[in-house]
């Protein structure tokens, strides 16, 4: 069994069990009024050396920047001929960022953004398509031939803190309190060998400190990580400590001893040939899902063989 034989480990423990015990963490964004069909994000940043406003890595100090949302229907070809690109222009940039980007990737409701000059001849230097709330492709036409390039957004991790006392299922618990219930599927992951989750009683808790990621400083993407959990199942406490050891990230309780564990406390059983039916044990949800692999979303988990007519 994987022990850590770090002398620095107990200290680490403390300063977790401690931070667990006294952190407490309020957080309020700030949301900006998006006007109707646009989709205005606040991604300009200052370059602290010269000053220069910066969006998606251009400087759009002396650049008017117009955000759009694609239409139902709408094609990469159509939004170039309605951006005033002739055929010609617009077979040139295609070519330039299907390498990049797939046309056929595009649905309605995802944004671009347009940078053209000032003046009475404005012009179209670049154009940015979001892939995702971090990911863009920029297509630039300041050079003699259209090229593009892959630009993404820094992201940044914030301490968050939460804790309750179970009253039905582990999710419930978090999502009465305001958090995101996919924190219930990593504490899960993280005790899967000490606690069946299909066992919770009322009156279980948990105290968790975790890093969550953020794009642009403000809008919250995923649950990054688990800093030190505290699970109090039946009456006993156990404890969750990550630590990576040999390039793999495991945890530990509070001796230094792995909690992996040979067998899960609620492994995957398979009961018939019939269609799977799996149970997730934050949840105390039946659902059906194809094949027999384990979830990748929650551990552990169970299939309960039933016939479906």
């Amino acid at each position: 069994m994987p022990q850590i034989t770090n002398k620095l480990f107990p200290i680490g423990i403390l300063i977790v069990l401690t931070l667990l015990l006294v952190f407490n963490l309020t957080c309020k964004q700030m949301k900006q009024p998006v006007p109707e069909g646009l989709s205005v994000e606040p991604v300009t940043q200052t370059d602290k050396s010269g000053g220069n406003l910066y969006q998606y890595g251009i400087c759009v100090d002396s650049l008017h920047v117009t955000d759009y949302t694609i239409k139902s229907g709408e094609n990469m070809g159509g939004i170039f001929t309605r951006l005033g690109f002739n055929s010609t222009e617009t077979d040139k940039i295609l070519q330039a960022v299907t390498a990049i980007l797939d046309p056929a990737k595009l649905r309605a409701g995802m944004n671009y953004t347009t940078f053209t000059t000032r003046g009475i001849n404005e012009e179209i230097r670049y154009i940015a398509f979001a892939r995702s709330a971090m990911d863009y492709t920029i297509i630039d036409l300041t050079t003699e031939e259209p090229t593009a390039y892959e630009f993404n957004k820094p992201i940044t991790l914030k301490p968050a803190y939460a804790e309750g006392i179970l009253t039905s299922s582990l999710w419930n618990a978090i999502k009465s309190k305001g958090g995101d219930p996919l924190l219930a599927l990593k504490l899960s992951d993280a005790f899967a060998w000490q606690i069946d989750f299909f066992d919770v009683k009322e009156g279980d808790s948990f105290q968790v400190l975790y890093d969550v990621a953020y794009v642009n400083d403000t809008t919250a993407l995923h649950i990054a990580s688990i800093k030190g959990a505290i699970f109090t199942h039946k009456g006993k406490e156990y404890t969750a400590i990550p630590f990576e050891q040999d390039s793999v990230l495991q945890y530990f309780d509070a001796e230094g001893n792995s909690l992996r564990k040979a067998f899960l406390k609620a492994p995957l059983d398979f009961f018939s040939h019939y269609l799977p039916v799996y149970q997730l044990p934050v949840l105390s949800r039946i659902k059906k899902v194809p094949g027999t692999s384990r979830s990748r979303l929650c551990c552990p988990g169970r299939y309960s063989g039933k016939k479906h007519r």
